[in-house]
């Protein structure tokens, strides 16, 4: 009977394997080359963006804020006011404001229903305010500035002019108090003399 000799070869012990060769020269500096490429691409990417977003600021800026208001009187929404500035300004929204039957009558010439349009005289008082430019106008305000506003005085019933300097008008419009908030969306007059405000009256749609 024929007896197999089977031979059992053992691996080498891990410690006695041979190391694995190094990577080329060039397969090293091919990597640090795409690793390069990989972190320009990602800063003109963010720098890419970081355009992107600064020209659409510019454009939105570009569209809200409109011409100054010539000299003279007009009749504004105020959306911002910098009383704290070296040179203090306001932005303001220009608007024409009709009461009454007037109020009706430029409603439906805007294209308000009719009924809607006589809708207006629910509250006893009939308003209606056009505004065909949709720019904002930022106007510096001349130091000493007149500012007037209108204060309820409950035990008389009524509202009453008073004025008021400047910065305490930025600080109510600014506050943060819920008893100063119906400042921000108030209707003002103001008077523009040499291009500055001179005057900031709020007005009192009721009388």
């Amino acid at each position: 009977m024929n007896t197999a000799t089977h031979r059992i070869e053992t691996l080498p012990d891990r410690s006695e394997r041979p190391a694995p060769p190094a990577p080329p020269r060039r397969r090293k500096l091919v990597i640090a080359l795409l690793a390069v490429v990989a972190i320009l691409a990602g800063a003109v990417a963010v720098e890419e963006l970081r355009i992107h977003s600064r020209n659409d600021t510019i454009a939105t800026a570009t569209r809200l804020v409109g011409t100054p208001l010539a000299d003279g009187q007009h009749d504004v929404r105020i959306l911002m006011v910098g009383a704290q500035q070296t040179h203090p300004v306001i932005a303001v929204d220009d608007e024409t404001i009709f009461t009454e039957d007037d109020a009706v009558g430029a409603a439906i010439e805007d294209g308000m229903a009719p009924a809607e349009a006589r809708g207006l005289y629910a509250n006893e008082y009939a308003y209606y305010f056009r505004n065909t430019d949709p720019g904002w106008s930022v106007m510096p305000v001349a130091p000493g500035a007149t500012v007037i506003l209108q204060t309820w005085r409950p035990v008389q019933g009524n509202l009453h002019a008073e004025q008021v300097s400047l910065e305490r008008f930025g600080r109510i419009y600014n506050g943060t108090a819920a008893a100063t908030h119906h400042f921000r969306w108030q209707h003002y007059e103001i008077v523009v003399q040499g291009g500055n405000v001179v005057r900031i009256q709020e007005l009192n749609l009721m009388q």
